[in-house]
């Protein structure tokens, strides 16, 4: 699917009915859930600094708080999410990473470019004094993302989202009802107020910015099912950091069972490990004509480091190699990807993530090639670290979201460690 179809695809999803868009926190449970069958994903702000021993807080660092993750680093996590499968993606993109509209515009334009199918701006400020924005500067904040996203041409849907319910507003529902109706006049495509939910509340937002859809926020058992919340007019319904805590629950009781008491009885309910290698395993191979009989994947018997590529070479393809023949051990990062017909700029992008990557800690050397209708690339790295710093990197992140709606039919990573070579 490419990234123009997965963004039509979000769009019919609000055009009626109603969906359930749940919130993986890293690639392998959006992995899962595309398993499952859903049909369109959104990521956690707090799920994904939870799993970096941080606390979620707005943007908000310029009120004097040293964490939260910062916008380049959540921009390459919405691009890993979005690499990871063919599903939409829409971004918890907090509170813009900005408090001016012209700030707001300028990184509303970076997180379009991840790939996302859509996004949402909160009004939360992250100050306790003044935790949301006026009204008059929160409605200009929508109006600027709106139009940079017009003016990128992408169908991109946005969210508003009123935080009153979080930041404990006195008359919650009023200050709501006040600031989605004219988020909507200012050109949100979809209206959230997270911290709604009983039914006469959604009711009320339902009705009050009616017809554009509604995100319906449920982070715990509260009682409505996805049929009531259906029947009360929610076209989307997203769970937020729930199932990040619910792994984070079962973790903390089999770990606390482990401390306190020596048990491992709370280890009963893991999934087998068999059934996550089957759903993260290997299902499709690279092209068979592409391969050959897979001499292309065998190394050297001289001591240096791998060569996969040098038969592929021999067989016209073109090739790109900077290696300096590290000692293990060390990490290969092997990556095959089935080419579409027209690859026009792939070459050229290919050739200046090599220069980038030579630039980053930790690297040792690459061998890439492609030829018709198949690439692969093998960098070697000094450790994980070196890896996750490179997957984190915006460049790469977007670069390898553009080769996945581009000119990737299918693309898969593998990281492997090097002990010895022979």
């Amino acid at each position: 699917m490419t990234l123009a179809e997965r963004r039509a695809a979000f769009a019919e999803l609000h055009e009626s009915g109603c969906f359930v868009m749940p919130n993986p926190w890293d690639v392998g449970t959006a992995r899962f859930l595309r398993h499952l069958g859903f049909h369109a994903v959104a990521t956690t702000s707090a799920g994904f600094q939870f799993s970096r021993g941080q606390p979620d807080t707005v943007w908000g660092s310029p009120w004097g708080l040293p964490w939260g993750s910062p916008r380049d680093v959540m921009l390459a996590h919405i691009a890993e999410i979005v690499a990871a499968t063919d599903l939409p993606v829409n971004a918890d993109f907090q509170s813009g990473y900005a408090h001016e509209p012209e700030g707001v515009a300028i990184n509303v334009a970076l997180c379009v470019d991840t790939g996302v199918a859509g996004l949402s701006i909160e009004d939360g400020t992250g100050n306790p004094e003044q935790p949301l924005y006026d009204l008059s500067l929160a409605v200009e904040r929508i109006k600027a993302a709106r139009a940079v996203i017009d003016a990128a041409g992408a169908q991109v849907l946005l969210t508003a989202r009123a935080e009153s319910y979080l930041v404990g507003h006195p008359q919650p529902l009023t200050d709501v009802l006040r600031r989605l109706t004219a988020y909507a006049e200012a050109g949100a495509d979809v209206l959230f107020a997270p911290g709604a939910r009983t039914r006469a509340d959604l009711d009320a937002i339902v009705r009050a910015v009616a017809p554009q859809p509604v995100n319906a926020l449920v982070a715990g058992n509260g009682g409505l099912r996805v049929a009531e919340l259906t029947a009360l007019g929610v076209r989307r319904i997203s769970v937020g950091s729930a199932l990040a805590r619910a792994a984070w629950g079962a973790f903390i009781r089999a770990a606390t069972a482990i401390a306190d008491h020596g048990s491992f009885d709370e280890l009963d309910g893991a999934t087998p490990f068999a059934e996550l290698n089957a759903v993260f395993g290997l299902t499709e191979e690279p092209p068979r004509d592409s391969r050959d009989s897979g001499d292309a994947y065998t190394s050297p018997r001289d001591g240096s480091a791998p060569r996969p590529l040098e038969l592929a070479k021999a067989r016209g393809a073109t090739v790109n190699k900077i290696v300096n023949a590290p000692s293990p051990p060390y990490y290969a990062v092997i990556a095959p990807a089935e080419l579409q017909e027209d690859i026009r700029g792939y070459p050229e992008t290919a050739a200046k993530l090599i220069e980038l990557a030579k630039e980053q800690p930790g690297f040792l050397g690459i061998e890439s090639g492609f030829q018709k209708g198949f690439a692969l690339a093998v960098s070697y790295w000094a450790s994980l670290e070196a890896i996750q710093a490179w997957r984190e990197n915006t460049r790469h992140m977007l670069a390898k979201e553009k080769g996945q709606s581009t000119w990737f039919k299918k693309y898969l990573t593998r990281i492997a460690k090097v002990e010895r070579v022979y």
